[in-house]
């Protein structure tokens, strides 16, 4: 009897999956736009690309492929046209608002409210962008450009003292980058150019990006996320004390 129920548990659940797979081939929402059969029933392939860097060069070649519409996963889809980019992030009256994907939950900062990159409610979204008009203006960007320039000529110098040697230039654009933000944001570079050091602070960011994407798969894959949270609990409490002392930085660099 023991057996019997087992073999009939089984074949229900195999005969389910296969109906979910079937539907999410033909007839979800998204059925009608191309791309791979993988892709379509399995959040495999997306993941995959994302946790090993490659997914802006194997989307581009999907596209190559597939065309400007293509289907990613069971529930998202790439474009590649000027056109859609407009009306996915253009904010114009009587447009629809296209809200961020679930990607972005939970990304509130020192548990009190969400960034304008993490904010998905577009009332509070649209709150944000008022209070930041003003710097990104024509004429703000244009007095703040001596500051972008000075750490950009900083760069240009320090590759030319060490060009001849073997350089990691991804390092070296982080650093810049980070400069830059340093200057516009909190009036201060971290003299990453000069040093040719990573902050403490950047790295923190850095490695939070890595870690984003490795969330993202074990959220795609709940039994996973489960399975790995039991087997590596600290995991989560390192990601935690990280995103700590990246507020904590923040904040002080703020009061100063």
């Amino acid at each position: 009897m023991l057996r019997i129920l087992l073999i009939s548990s089984i074949t229900a659940f195999a005969i389910y999956r296969l109906v979910l797979l079937f539907r999410l081939r033909y007839f979800h929402p998204l059925a009608r736009f191309p791309g791979p059969t993988l892709a379509a029933i399995s959040n495999f392939p997306y993941s995959k690309s994302y946790l090993g860097g490659r997914q802006p060069y194997d989307f581009l070649a999907l596209h190559e492929k597939y065309g400007p519409i293509v289907r990613t996963a069971p529930n998202e889809l790439s474009f590649s046209t000027p056109e859609a980019w407009r009306d996915i992030y253009g904010q114009r009256n009587g447009h629809q608002t296209f809200i961020k994907s679930d990607f972005y939950a939970g990304g509130s900062f020192a548990n009190q409210a969400s960034s304008i990159v993490t904010e998905r409610d577009p009332s509070k979204h649209r709150d944000m962008r008022k209070y930041l008009a003003n710097a990104f203006s024509d004429r703000s960007l244009k007095e703040q450009e001596y500051l972008i320039a000075g750490v950009i000529d900083g760069f240009v110098a320090q590759i030319g003292r060490h060009g001849s040697d073997k350089i990691n230039l991804t390092t070296w654009f982080n650093l810049m980058t980070f400069d830059v933000i340093g200057e516009l944001a909190f009036g201060k570079s971290f003299g990453g150019v000069e040093t040719g050091k990573v902050h403490e602070w950047i790295a923190i960011v850095l490695a939070s990006m890595g870690q984003a994407s490795f969330s993202d798969t074990l959220a795609r894959f709940p039994l996973l996320g489960k399975i790995y949270m039991r087997v590596r609990p600290g995991w989560l409490k390192s990601l935690t004390e990280g995103s700590k002392t990246h507020e904590k930085y923040t904040l002080d660099l703020l009061r100063e």
